[in-house]
């Protein structure tokens, strides 16, 4: 690829400083990058025992029409989305510290990544708006996460790269804002919108979602589905938790600040183990 992220142009000086103290692992692992070549990628593939394939639909599908080993084993991951969820009865038990503390992790969710990995919260369910006081309750939250973005994006730009979001937004959708802040926008959707936008929740832009019940929003969650973050994260939605696992294409349920948490368990897939060959001696 010709891009360069500064998350990964930071990063290889490290592992190649990482690699230099294990000798062993030095003399296996070989970390490179290229520019756009056809040619130099079709010789890559055709001598692959694996690949991992990451960077969305566009990217499997084009990786996929080389030629590579039959016996080549190949992970993919696919464009996914993913979604956060409120519930107004426990976050009315919060207190207004605690309320600011699931904020703060709640905006690292939305600002690493500007919200384009796939575990990256583009909606938000909301239970139990029907309950007195969930609009102040709620619009609480969503305050306290507007103010937490700019100190969790650790930039002075944030907020221009939010407005340029919302102003894109605002030709493309002609959705209702529930809650506008300087660094966060809530649009207020529902299930015949939810999907029809996916291109504009970037920069701290995000759907609101209201569902009566948990069964409810299993209904919305798409068949690409991911990443659940429980933004009142609650040990009395472990069943709940479960069950949404169980019954929808969700792999992933995390508490605020842990949406984007990669670990060696991914879309769930156990990727050591898929991408190991196990040898056996009788």
């Amino acid at each position: 690829s010709q891009r360069v992220i500064s998350s990964s142009a930071g990063l290889f000086p490290l592992l190649r400083h990482w690699l230099s103290d294990n000798e062993l692992i030095s003399r296996l692992v070989r970390i490179g990058t290229y520019e756009h070549n056809s040619d130099f990628s079709k010789y890559l593939n055709s001598i692959s025992d694996v690949r991992v394939i990451w960077g969305g639909d566009r990217t499997v599908n084009s990786m996929k029409t080389y030629s590579t080993n039959p016996m080549c084993v190949d992970l993919c991951f696919p464009n996914r989305v993913s979604y956060a969820m409120v519930d107004i009865e426990i976050l009315k038990a919060k207190s207004s510290k605690n309320v600011q503390h699931v904020a703060n992790l709640f905006a690292k969710d939305i600002v690493l990544f500007n919200q384009r990995a796939c575990s990256s919260p583009l909606y938000i369910f909301v239970k139990g708006m029907d309950i007195d006081g969930s609009a102040e309750a709620l619009n609480e939250l969503l305050t306290q996460v507007n103010e937490a973005i700019p100190k969790a994006a650790d930039s002075d730009h944030y907020g221009l790269e939010h407005l340029r979001a919302a102003s894109e937004a605002a030709l493309i959708t002609d959705c209702t804002v529930y809650f506008s802040g300087r660094n966060l926008l809530c649009l207020d959707l529902d299930s015949h919108t939810l999907d029809a936008y996916p291109e504009i929740f970037t920069s701290g832009i995000v759907g609101l979602v209201r569902v009566n019940s948990y069964r409810c929003m299993q209904k919305l969650i798409a068949s690409n589905g991911q990443t659940l973050t429980d933004i009142t994260w609650d040990t009395r939605n472990r069943g709940w938790h479960l069950d949404m696992l169980k019954h929808t294409p969700i792999t992933r349920v995390v508490p605020p600040g842990q949406a984007v948490t990669m670990d060696s368990i991914w879309d769930g897939f156990d990727v050591i183990r898929a991408i190991s060959k196990t040898v056996t001696i009788y």
